[in-house]
């Protein structure tokens, strides 16, 4: 059984490997690869990255490792392997008394488990690889590095999100990472999520993926996973961790979880862009907005379907949008199908990222008066100039709704929705 298998099959899949025969002490230099947990997301048992792992062994057989996870960080020493009937094997232990097992596995690199301490009676799995693409001597490792190195825009499309509270927290547009995969394997990160939220991470590029994990909402959230870049096409899609899992436990009714799934691939830093004519399509949404005095009201459909945007060498221009007009009876507004919502669209061709704003419109009645209400609606997301087959987008990204519910306004919820740039038309 093999690592590859090993992840698709979860922390059962442990039992098999433990059972291989490892030989020899591990080879001398760092190690890298991910913490891995079940964790319930609903009514189901689901596997995620919860963590990244890292050791380094010396040939004196030193070994330091360390474990960030959410709350803490874990350290870890030993002054050597023990020679067990499978293999290699070292068992450490933290200041905290969490425990971490490892055996060494040959080819299939470190595997273990941590348990103990802080943990409780969770158990973790840990499993790395060795950093091979940081040997400028092995040139099979140099040859594959080679292909992968340079610049990607990678979206984290929306899968699953499970609300944890009343206020309905379900973050459903497609937040957005940009990596740089440099010399020795060492990794870039950086990104906006559907929510706004800020992350960046210094990472490593290893066998099995490019381990990503970012404790968030003051070390009470995460967000993990293995993202998976195949060498030969350099598009990044679900790999052997399909999920990237995003948790937000909240304070009461807010929160949320959240599977999404990483796609996107290698990008070249300003190449023109190659149809004369992209369309700019927001799905719709049910936020209600909500009145100072009481009662609520639906936004009007008045959001960006499918306006044309023209491209010019680098450059994206959305049509020129007509306002709404009050009617001759100033009983309501008419909305023209002609970008009504006044959108807007900043593309930069160095880092593939686009961003803008639309405006979301309230009307109702005030008294005897008519209220058109006007919210500016901001947006961000990445192009996709290498990407999966299937996926048709050639831009994802979100726009945010903000919360204007009293009961929940402190809580300065923002509700994310899918916004997307595609070279075809197709209204309703």
């Amino acid at each position: 059984m093999n690592m590859q298998k090993w992840l698709k099959a979860g922390i059962a899949g442990l039992v098999a490997l433990l059972a291989v025969q490892g030989n020899g002490a591990p080879p001398a230099g760092a190690y890298h690869g991910v913490a891995y947990r079940s964790t319930m997301f609903g009514d189901e048992s689901l596997g995620v990255v919860c963590g990244t792992f890292s050791l380094n062994t010396t040939e004196r057989e030193r070994i330091t490792a360390k474990v960030v996870l959410r709350e803490r960080t874990l350290s870890f020493k030993a002054e050597g392997w023990e020679d067990a009937e499978s293999g290699p094997y070292v068992r450490m232990e933290s200041r905290g008394g969490e425990i971490l097992e490892l055996r060494f596995l040959a080819d299939l690199g470190m595997i273990g488990t941590l348990s103990g301490g802080s943990l409780g009676d969770e158990e973790m799995v840990v499993a790395a690889t060795h950093h091979a693409f940081a040997d400028r001597a092995d040139a099979a490792a140099q040859a594959k590095l080679a292909r992968m190195q340079g610049y990607y825009t990678i979206a984290l499309a929306s899968w699953n999100v499970l609300p944890r509270g009343d206020a309905k927290e379900a973050q459903q547009g497609s937040g957005y990472l940009t990596m740089t995969v440099g010399a020795g394997g060492k990794v870039k990160i950086a990104g906006v999520l559907a929510d706004g939220t800020k992350v960046s991470q210094a990472s490593v590029l290893t066998t099995i993926g490019v381990p990503f994990f970012r404790p968030l909402y003051r070390r009470r959230g995460e967000i993990g996973a293995l993202l998976n870049i195949n060498p030969d096409t350099r598009v990044v899609e679900p790999g052997l961790v399909r999920d990237v899992y995003w948790d937000k436990p909240g304070s009461g009714p807010d929160g949320f979880q959240a599977q999404f799934i990483a796609v996107g691939g290698y990008f070249s830093k300003g190449a023109p862009l190659p149809q004369p004519t992209y369309w700019l399509r927001a799905v719709s949404n049910d936020i209600l907005f909500h009145l100072p005095g009481g009662g609520s009201v639906l936004p009007q459909p008045a959001w960006p379907l499918f306006e044309s945007v023209t491209s010019t060498g680098t450059r994206l221009e959305v049509q020129k949008g007509v306002e709404p007009v009050l009617s001759d009876d100033a009983t309501h507004y008419i909305y023209t199908s002609t970008n009504s919502s006044l959108a807007t669209l900043r593309y930069s061709p160095l880092t593939g990222i686009f961003k803008g704003s639309f405006n979301q419109y309230y009307d109702y009645d005030s008294g005897g008066k008519l209220i058109h209400k006007v919210v500016k609606t901001p947006f961000a997301g990445v192009m996709l100039q290498t990407r999966p087959e299937w996926l048709k987008s050639v831009g994802l990204g979100h726009y945010l709704v903000p919360e204007t519910n009293p009961a929940f306004r402190s809580l300065r919820i923002k509700h994310s929705f899918w916004i997307e740039l595609v070279d075809y038309y197709a209204p309703l």
